[in-house]
């Protein structure tokens, strides 16, 4: 994802759109999902970068309500 630092946005996308094809984790789907945000707004395309951001935080939220559950099955299992 090195094109994101470069400032090449098209080239950004494609990065991005190959790792989320890559079944990565899913506690990386929406940084990925923030990163297709901020790529959208860089080129204007602000409904899109909208319903990602929506996205994004979507998922976030998810990430933490796992965590939470398997902090408190470890929890009870240490009881």
């Amino acid at each position: 994802m090195m094109h994101i630092f470069t400032g090449d946005i098209q080239k950004s996308i494609i990065d991005l759109c190959q790792a989320f094809e890559n079944k990565s984790y899913q506690s990386y789907k929406s940084d990925i999902h923030y990163n297709f945000v901020i790529q959208f707004v860089n080129l204007d395309v602000f409904d899109k970068a909208i319903q990602l951001l929506t996205s994004a935080i979507e998922l976030q939220n998810m990430n933490l309500l796992i965590q939470m559950k398997e902090q408190s099955i470890i929890g009870q299992q240490i009881l």
